[in-house]
């Protein structure tokens, strides 16, 4: 589950640190801005139109341009750890639930075996004295 999340941060980087465009049309952020939008990270004010040199980021690498600034890599980083952590909370109480669930399960084969053990109990006890009794 922490791999979706992981993985919507690698999509976030690679769009970011590549410019989208082709040979024929001037390199463009529209690419990243769609993904920026699509994942609410922020107002596309700090989008880049095309893209730019890099050397101030610490994410977002890359040798070529990129469409990244430092404000969406910091939002890229909320955004993953946010994601992280929802799995992380939705992991748990699904983990919870199910231990709740097989507590309660072997608490009731507990009880069984006591009753069962306590029943057993008597029988011999009762058969050890009616024995003694007799002879």
């Amino acid at each position: 589950m922490g791999v979706k999340s992981l993985s919507v941060l690698r999509l976030g980087v690679l769009l970011l640190a590549t410019a989208s465009g082709d040979a024929e049309a001037p390199p463009s952020c529209e690419g990243v801005r769609k993904v920026f939008q699509l994942r609410q990270l922020g107002p596309l004010r700090g989008i880049p139109e095309s893209p730019r040199a890099g050397a101030d980021l610490q994410v977002c690498t890359s040798e070529k341009l990129t469409c990244c600034t430092k404000k969406m890599e910091e939002r890229y980083q909320t955004a993953a750890k946010q994601d992280i952590q929802q799995v992380l909370q939705t992991s748990s109480a699904t983990l919870k639930f199910l231990i709740s669930r097989n507590a309660a399960a072997f608490q009731g084969l507990r009880n069984k075996l006591d009753k069962t053990t306590a029943a057993k109990n008597y029988v011999v006890d009762t058969t050890d004295s009616a024995l003694r009794a007799r002879g």
